[in-house]
């Protein structure tokens, strides 16, 4: 702290009147004003079964689970995950389910992504009395890096997939190690992602497992022994697994295939249930039932052996019979993220006009609000096809001569540009590798007073130019001082490219062609993400901190820091994209689910 204040008063007493002629940042409001929630009814991901044959849902982005009757009756929440007024993350979001059908213990696969916090197992148990559930002590284990699906056998043993160590660990009702099997391959016993697992009540059991990137089904005693696998008619990006013993049938859910395959417990294949549909949609939910737009994820069979598939993209639940007949989808009708509201924007810039375009990555989704803050229009829904589908879209830009905007999609590693009403135009990228054609998690996007296009192509650690009426690549620039570039703008006068660089806790600035110029940091930064100029001044958000930081254009020097972390008005929880536009500065504070605006001119009282 001493320290920095010391840079601080340094940095401004060198700046002379170059610093002088820079405001100090006021906050101004919100948007959106009034507060609007952005969540849908149900994000519907894990499925379980009850012992009494009701249905579990994981409701994955409202942080709980959900509980509905075997008619699809709602029951209403059986336990939330995330106490009130605490944004959801990815370790309080219920990713697998699994039941303990002698006692009804729950248990919820969670992942987090920072590894000073440890991934775990939830364990949700019902009071004996009441019947309310309550959290017990989890399950935890120094080698959990993803334990996202749990199988219960029946002496009450825990088997828990870990996609990315690729192996399942057991463990004991009382959360005790036993033992483990599994590495990353494709021979027996090996896995590339293990996702959906489940359990046969064959003498002894076996458990099935979706080994998702080798399309297959492998089939284990419960010591882990391997026995057989199946992979016929499946298609790539497995995700759920259930087993219905009654019905001499395992369901296996296919992204890629946008259909539920069918098996019997030998692994012949039966049916297919379910099918491709709403593909020619430009924002969520005109999906018919029995359709899918992006796959269904987790999946159960309900004590009337009916099968529930989660189907997040179309905020539902759908509902079939086990001879494949669609029956109902709950909520019905979906209950769609209402327009103007947020859930987790990532991305935010301001047009020519004081038009407002933000990426709500959660609800993958942009959206365009005028410059009072009205919402204007939503373009987006989750997938990968070509067109309005998106995959947690990050950065957003704005063409200064025509309003278009161009989308950083940065899971489906893709570049996309829409015209400035939400037309979709072209999209850019094949694969994650780094020729010049290929992005690899891209998370920022600019665009020059010309039209040109800039990409901050994440993790192949560079600057990708683009045509912006093509998106064809022109150039890419930064190899050499560039190790995570997140965030990137435009300086319109003098066409110099601002970087934020997260590995080097810096701002990079390049010049139009690409030549290093210098860095801007400051000791205080611990996690840059964003940057946007005003001709005077430099402004980066920083997640680390939850606050944004601001230089001076033409020295580079630090001239100070605002915001806290908080729910109050000026402070943060994860700013991550930021935008100038009119002598504001627009913030996406991403878990708050909302754009913070600020003052940084005289005009607006700064």
């Amino acid at each position: 702290m001493l320290a920095t204040a010391a840079l601080v008063l340094t940095s401004i007493a060198s700046l002379g009147t170059s610093a002088a002629a820079a405001a100090t940042p006021v906050f101004l409001r919100n948007l959106p004003n009034p507060t609007v929630s952005g969540h849908a009814g149900s994000y519907a991901w894990g499925a379980a079964t009850l012992p009494d044959g009701s249905v579990i849902i994981g409701d994955y982005w409202n942080g709980r689970v959900l509980h509905y009757a075997e008619d699809g009756s709602d029951l209403g929440v059986l336990f939330s995950i995330v106490q009130p007024g605490k944004p959801v993350t990815s370790n309080t979001a219920p990713y697998g389910l699994a039941v303990d059908q002698s006692t009804g213990v729950v248990y919820v696969g969670t992942y987090y992504i920072d590894p000073k916090i440890p991934s775990v197992v939830q364990r949700w148990a019902p009071d004996p009395i009441t019947g309310v559930y309550q959290q017990l002590t989890p399950i935890s284990y120094s080698g959990f890096q993803y334990p996202s699906r749990v199988a219960v056998a029946n002496d009450g043993r825990v088997y828990v997939a870990d996609m990315n160590a690729n192996k399942i660990f057991v463990f004991n009702s009382a959360g005790t190690f036993q033992f483990s099997w599994g590495s990353f391959g494709t021979g027996n016993g090996q896995f590339k992602q293990p996702r959906g697992i489940a359990f046969d009540q064959s003498s002894p059991q076996r458990l099935y497992v979706a080994d998702a990137n080798n399309v297959r089904v492998q089939v284990f005693n419960a010591s882990g022994v391997y026995q057989f696998q199946f992979k016929s008619h499946l298609k790539g990006n497995l995700r759920g697994l259930a087993v219905d013993p009654v019905g001499n049938a395992v369901y296996v859910v296919s992204i890629a295939g946008q259909t539920v395959s069918k098996f019997n417990l030998s692994g012949t294949w039966l049916m297919n249930i379910g099918s491709a549909g709403g593909l020619g949609q430009t924002t969520c939910c005109s999906t018919p039932g029995g359709q899918f737009s992006n796959g269904g994820r987790e999946i159960t069979v309900a004590g009337d052996g009916n099968i529930w598939v989660g189907d997040m993209p179309n905020f539902r639940v759908q509902v079939f019979s086990p001879t494949g007949l669609f029956l109902f989808s709950q909520p019905s009708p979906a209950q769609n993220p209402p327009n103007g509201g947020f859930n987790a924007p990532r991305g935010v810039e301001v047009d020519a006009s004081g038009n407002v375009v933000v990426a709500d990555a959660y609800n993958q989704r942009i959206e365009k609000f005028d410059p009072t803050g009205a919402w204007v229009w939503s373009v987006g829904v989750r997938g990968n096809a070509t067109g309005y589908f998106l995959n947690y879209p990050g950065g957003v830009a704005t063409d200064p001569n025509d309003g278009s905007v161009v989308v950083a999609d940065t899971s489906n590693s893709r570049i996309k540009k829409f015209t400035a009403d939400g037309v979709f135009v072209w999209q850019q990228g094949s694969g994650t590798g780094g020729d010049g054609e290929s992005y690899n998690q891209p998370s920022g996007v600019a665009v020059g007073s010309d039209g040109t296009v800039y990409v901050a192509d994440t993790r192949n650690k560079r600057i990708q130019v683009l045509d912006g009426a093509t998106g064809s690549v022109l150039s890419s620039f930064g190899t050499a001082n560039l190790t995570t570039p997140n965030g990137v703008t435009v300086d319109p006068v003098s066409g110099n490219i601002f970087v934020t660089d997260s590995g080097r806790k810096a701002v990079q600035v390049f010049t139009s062609g690409g030549s290093f110029v210098r860095s801007m940091t400051t000791t205080a930064m611990k996690r840059p993400f964003d940057v946007a100029v005003d001709g005077t001044s430099v402004y980066v958000t920083d997640r680390g901190q939850n606050k944004f930081f601001m230089f001076n254009e033409g020295t580079g020097a630090f001239v100070g820091s605002y915001g806290s972390l908080g729910t109050g008005d000026g402070q943060f929880q994860d700013p991550q994209g930021i935008g100038y536009g009119g002598g504001q500065l627009y913030i996406a504070d991403v878990k708050n689910d909302r754009i913070e605006i600020w003052c940084v001119s005289a005009s607006c009282g700064a």
